[in-house]
């Protein structure tokens, strides 16, 4: 039988916890990973220092563990389009409208995808890259499907991925302070749907005949090398 006064204290310890990360994530969203101090975060939380690292370790453990938490809500995000029973064409545009969803609510994803100056090196980056090398390659899974049954043109996949989730990341950044001209979340959401449809209708084997689709085997891989 479980004792209720340790359940107890580790409901109010999971709290505590969550406080300090929903904090966190607030100021690593509005600052780089330099300008974000510890004693701010455990402030905000209303705990002290010491509690916060005893949680977390520091401030990389602590970006760790915003990371992954906010990775896994963008995978869950994501989920629906990768559903194996939805047609591809279907699949790939599903996958555009849940990565703005995704986007939307956690633009600290779209800083560490962008620019790595956002965020601190080390096993923090590789921990946090190999998650996104993994939202890369089920976008590449998605092109493959779509090309096996013959609605999408045959191309490289892992270039079109690259290319397509590096269309959505830059037009969403284009919300942070840039020598740009800054863009609403209304604007962006719009300018990431138009874009959706023209890569749609582009990649799609339905484009006019005698226009040439993208050599699908490229002998030197997808250029990352």
């Amino acid at each position: 039988m479980d004792c209720p006064i340790a359940s107890r204290a580790d409901r109010r310890r999971s709290a505590k916890r969550n406080r300090v990360l929903d904090e966190a994530e607030a100021m690593f969203t509005a600052d780089s990973y330099a300008a974000v101090r510890i004693e701010e975060v455990a402030d905000a939380a209303d705990i002290s220092v010491g509690t916060v690292y005893n949680y977390f370790g520091g401030k990389e453990g602590l970006y760790l563990a915003v990371s992954e938490r906010v990775l896994d809500r963008v995978e869950e995000l994501l989920a629906p389009a990768y559903d194996p029973d939805l047609a591809p064409e279907r699949a790939i545009t599903l996958l555009g409208e849940c990565y703005l969803e995704a986007l939307i609510r956690n633009p600290i994803a779209c800083r560490s995808l962008v620019s790595d100056t956002q965020t601190p090196g080390g096993d923090i980056a590789d921990g946090a890259r190999d998650r996104i090398v993994r939202l890369y390659d089920s976008a590449a899974v998605l092109i493959d499907r779509g090309i096996s049954e013959g609605v999408v043109t045959p191309m490289n996949s892992a270039l079109a991925a690259r290319f397509i989730i590096g269309a959505w990341n830059g037009v969403f950044a284009s919300t942070f302070a840039t020598l740009g001209p800054r863009a609403s979340t209304d604007t962006v959401s719009r300018t990431l749907e138009l874009g959706t449809e023209i890569l749609r209708h582009g990649m799609t084997r339905s484009a006019p005949d005698g226009v040439p689709g993208p050599d699908a085997h490229h002998p030197e891989g997808d250029g990352t090398n």
